[in-house]
């Protein structure tokens, strides 16, 4: 051993280290509250990630069913340019019964229900379009036509 080396020389004059008698019991508390803040933070990712994917997939089917709403509309204003063009009949001419769909869009708009509520009563609304329309045509296609002249 080299006598010269002052660190031979002075490690007889240091200090005994006595350690504390709770220095595990502390070493090994703060390493267990390492381990559950890191699985803390992991879990909290997860969920962060797992709300975030709800959120985009109702973002998808809010999306989703705007478009439906939007064709059922454009089915709307289709199906009543097609029943205003087949001419007047007399009565009310449906009117009677579009108007209570009317009400109840009206009523369902006003209480923001969901959009499938909203698509079923779009979707009631053209179907009686639709029968008024076949019925108006039905009757134009059954009345005599009194213009028409026969020659022999």
């Amino acid at each position: 051993m080299n006598h010269c080396d002052p660190a031979t020389t002075r490690l007889p004059i240091l200090p005994e280290f006595e350690p504390a008698a709770d220095l595990w019991s502390r070493i090994e508390r703060r390493h267990v509250r390492r381990q559950r803040r890191r699985r803390l933070v992991a879990v909290g990712s997860i969920a962060a990630v797992f709300v975030a994917a709800i959120a985009v997939f109702a973002f998808q089917a809010t999306t989703r069913d705007s478009n439906i709403l939007a064709e059922q509309r454009r089915e709307t204003m289709q199906l009543e340019q097609d029943w205003q063009a087949l001419g007047a009949v007399t009565g009310d001419n449906g009117y009677t019964r579009l108007r209570s769909f009317d009400v109840a869009l009206q009523e369902a708009y006003d209480r923001r229900v969901e959009n499938h509520e909203l698509d079923v009563l779009w979707g009631e609304r053209n179907q009686v379009l639709r029968d008024l329309i076949q019925a108006r045509r039905d009757a134009t296609a059954s009345a005599p036509d009194h213009g028409l002249l026969i020659s022999i």
